[in-house]
């Protein structure tokens, strides 16, 4: 039964992505709700450097206006 377990977890990616998840053999801690893909981050912030709004931001990118505020908040402390 653990085998067939083991299959499923491994024919859905989730084994593949086990070890990212740990760190000395604990679970890191990881910020709640959906992750952003690199490539959305990068292009809301590439947005930023160019001039736009966050409204025109959010509408070039497909990311909600609440993201976009929030990443470059986020971004804006950590120059």
């Amino acid at each position: 039964m653990l085998a067939d377990e083991i299959d499923r977890l491994t024919d859905l990616g989730l084994l593949n992505r086990l070890e990212a998840q740990l760190e000395g053999g604990s679970l890191k801690s990881q910020r709640s709700g959906r992750s952003l893909s690199e490539d959305k981050l990068q292009a809301v912030l590439q947005c930023r450097e160019k001039g736009l709004t966050q409204k025109e931001t959010a509408n070039v990118t497909g990311v909600s206006p609440s993201t976009v505020h929030r990443i470059w908040k986020r971004e804006s402390t950590h120059e």
